[in-house]
Parts: structure tokens; sequence; C-alpha cells
């Protein structure tokens, strides 16, 4: 895959965000009241989300219908006092809730993750932060004797609501191979964006009621 249609491709990416989905673009221009967020509202909505949203036929969701508690208990660090991803430290409040769903057309896999994140200002903002990548054609950070090192196909989405962190990870282990044609890379990216854009729809209009 060439250097200039890697470039346009990144570029069609940032132009379709800008034009097609305002809900990212205009993250810093909301003129609603502040109002308290608080660990009950970021469960409603988490829960919420995962009974509600269809992204059916081109996806479906892999994970159980009931909601499933999980923790992970922290290396030991200074950066916070807490033992493990918890509010209230309880595991029955956990900071953060995680959604699989798989595309019906291909290899994709999709994780959704909700983690409340209680730092954050109650201002109601909101911010689409960075998209991050690995796959085995982007080897412009890679030295030369590392770049035949497989990769898979990871995107990463991380958004933030209110006080919600949302990461959203796509993954094609199929993809990890030097043959990777440049319209399969196109097709992961179409379909990345395709999800994206049933999922915002759906998310924004859970979490702003």
């Amino acid at each position: 895959m060439n250097k200039n249609l890697k470039t346009k491709i990144k570029f069609l990416i940032f132009i379709i965000f800008i034009i097609c989905f305002p809900g990212c673009s205009n993250s810093n221009s909301s003129q609603k009241a502040t109002t308290t967020f608080t660990y009950e509202k970021f469960q409603r909505i988490s829960k919420e989300f995962k009974a509600t949203f269809n992204p059916n036929p081109h996806f479906t969701m892999i994970s159980p219908d009931e909601i499933i508690i999980k923790t992970t208990s922290f290396p030991t660090n200074k950066f916070d006092s807490r033992k493990a991803d918890v509010n209230k430290g309880s595991v029955e409040f956990p900071n953060r809730y995680e959604i699989y769903y798989k595309s019906q057309t291909s290899d994709l896999l999709i994780k959704i993750n909700f983690i409340y994140m209680p730092q954050l200002p109650d201002d109601n903002s909101s911010s689409f932060l960075s998209i991050n990548s690995i796959n085995d054609l982007d080897n412009s950070n890679i030295k030369d004797n590392y770049k035949k090192i497989d990769r898979p196909t990871i995107d990463e989405y991380y958004i933030i609501k209110d006080k919600i962190l949302i990461i959203i990870n796509y993954i094609d282990d199929s993809l990890n191979t030097p043959t990777i044609s440049d319209q399969q890379y196109k097709d992961f990216i179409k379909q990345e964006l395709s999800f994206y854009e049933i999922f915002e729809q759906c998310f924004l209009k859970i979490s702003n009621q």
C-alpha cells in the first residue's frame, strides 16, 4: 500500500467525521446547563445502552444479555491509591462496563468500554480525543529491521461524554499478514465507520436523556 493511498484514507476518515458525525466535531460547543453527573447515571447509561443498542443486520452482540461485572486489580503504582477499578471501594460498583460485538460479514471484533471518570468536571462536555491504530501497513514509527513483525489490524477510538471515557476497539486478527491488500484495509475502515455511526446515534440519545 503506497504512502499516498494511506494518506488519502486517513484524510477521508477525518473528513467523514467532521461532515457526517456532528456529535464528535461540535463536542465543546454545548450550551446545556451544568448538572452533576453521578455514578448512578453512568450505570444507567451503560446498562440501557447494552439493552437497547441493536446494530443488526451487519453486527451482532456476542456478550451475554445480563450485565457481567468485571473488575481489574491494579499493579503497585504511584498514580492511584485504589487497588482496583471500582467505585465506592466495592466490586459491586465497577468503574468499567464492556460489551463485545462481531461483524456478520468479516472477522472484525468490536469491544466497547464505558469507563467512569469522576475526575472530570461537571460541564456537560464531550470530545473525540483520538484514534490509535496498529496494522502491518503502517511502519512509519518502526525501525526498518522490525517492520516485518506481524501485527493485528486494530483501531481504537477514544471519546469523552460527560464523565464517561468511551473506548471502542476494532480488531481483525485475520489481517495481520504482509499480503493484506488495499481493498481489505478499506473494507476494515468502512466497517468501523458504519458501526460507529449507529453507535453514536444510540449512545447520544440515551446519554442526553
